[in-house]
């Protein structure tokens, strides 16, 4: 069975009209974040903040989609959708698997970024 793609370098670089360096630029700047980020929503989550849930998963998923990560944005979008909803039960159950994605994804955008000279 064949596994979702989590990080799409060519899409990212197409986006950016083939732009490698800004693209290096896009995934360093999304690394170097997301720690911070992810942070943010588990705050929300653990004081049951539904609005900021929502705010923090839209802006993970937002950084995520710009820097190809498609599986974290994918999963961010689910959080965003259940802060919407007010389900922040459910919403906390999503977030190891957020981080999970994140971990997963992290090596290949690494790996993409020391490939950019």
């Amino acid at each position: 069975m064949n596994q979702p793609v989590k990080f799409d370098a060519i899409d990212l670089v197409d986006r950016l009209l083939g732009d490698e360096r800004l693209a290096k630029h896009v995934v360093e700047s999304f690394l170097s974040d997301m720690p911070r980020q992810l942070s943010l929503l588990a705050e929300s989550l653990n004081t049951e903040d539904a609005y900021n849930t929502r705010m923090n998963a839209h802006s993970i998923k937002g950084a995520a989609a710009n820097a190809g990560a498609t599986g974290v944005c994918r999963t961010a979008g689910q959080l965003e959708h259940l802060g919407l909803e007010g389900k922040l039960p459910e919403a906390k159950k999503l977030l190891p698997e957020l981080a999970a994605e994140m971990e997963s994804v992290s090596a290949a955008l690494q790996s993409f970024c020391d490939s950019v000279r």
